[in-house]
């Protein structure tokens, strides 16, 4: 889509007549002439500022920020003033396709099994930490795979054991009612055998209250003697700036808020390229498909 077809589509119960004209002999493929054809039209809007004019020119240019920050692996592809798609099928990139999916569940309300793609999600994000801190990770959020760790008072532990950090308590004092502590999401890098290292401690959401999760860095301190205080993040599917209006400076709060912030964007950029799991890729794949036919309705 061009941006002066968006601005067709915007404006096309507003009546601008000037873009039926546009539709008659514009050739697609004459860039030049398109851009032409935009600044008369946003010349002409100028003094009714145009609301349809300026939306038609952020949105490409805001689809534009979105393929530099992302990268090769971003679906959408920007020439001049013209969006679009690098894939036929949503299926052939299914990580993104999952990422934008998860959005448009919280946006428009969709039916969707919630819990299935908040799990799905927590175990992508597993992927892009360890890409992003370049050691090893692990999923610590409840519900966990009971053969990876089970319950707190056992997962805990071995979770601790396997950073090579050290438990502040005895085991059996450990809180049976605990299930993650707030930490779905869990990297570090060690250097060697020794103690002193990098952990970073990260939350996942899918839903509204995303702004407001934050890791309890002083609970974790309090059962686990970190030689380095850990890095906490916080891993949502969205672009902020999107959901809600966000200048630069909430931009930093939010940063102080929760840590390092995972965007869809960053983690899209994290996962570009990285192998994931079959089965994993299969269930995300499959949790996509069953919003499809909400998403066609919408």
């Amino acid at each position: 889509m061009s941006q002066a077809e968006l601005l067709d589509e915007l404006t096309e119960e507003g009546g601008l007549s000037d873009l039926a004209a546009y539709d008659q002999f514009l050739d697609e493929d004459d860039l030049d002439q398109e851009a032409q054809l935009l600044r008369e039209l946003r010349a002409d809007a100028a003094e009714g500022c145009s609301s349809e004019a300026l939306l038609a020119e952020e949105t490409i240019l805001e689809l534009d920020r979105r393929l530099e920050l992302v990268g090769d692996h971003y679906p959408i592809v920007i020439n001049s003033t013209v969006a679009s798609l690098r894939l036929d099928n949503w299926k052939a990139e299914p990580v993104y396709s999952f990422l934008a999916a998860l959005n448009a569940r919280y946006i428009w309300k969709l039916d969707a099994d919630l819990k299935v793609g908040a799990r799905l999600f927590e175990r992508l994000v597993v992927y892009a930490l360890r890409r992003y801190w370049g050691g090893d990770a692990a999923h610590f959020g409840w519900p966990r795979d009971p053969a990876d760790f089970g319950a707190f008072r056992e997962a805990f532990p071995r979770i601790v054991a396997l950073m090579r950090e050290r438990l502040s308590v005895r085991k059996e004092e450990l809180p049976l009612a605990q299930k993650d502590l707030a930490v779905d999401a869990i990297a570090w890098r060690s250097l060697d055998v020794r103690p002193g290292q990098t952990v970073l401690l990260c939350q996942c959401s899918i839903g509204g209250d995303w702004a407001e999760k934050g890791v309890p860095i002083e609970k974790w301190s309090t059962l686990v003697n970190f030689s380095v205080a850990p890095t906490r993040g916080l891993a949502f599917p969205f672009v902020p700036e999107a959901v809600r209006p966000l200048s630069n400076v909430e931009w930093l709060l939010l940063c102080a808020g929760v840590g390092v912030p995972f965007d869809r964007l960053r983690l899209a950029r994290l996962l570009a390229g990285v192998e994931i799991e079959g089965k994993l890729l299969e269930s995300i794949s499959h949790w996509t498909q069953d919003l499809v036919p909400h998403l066609s309705r919408l």
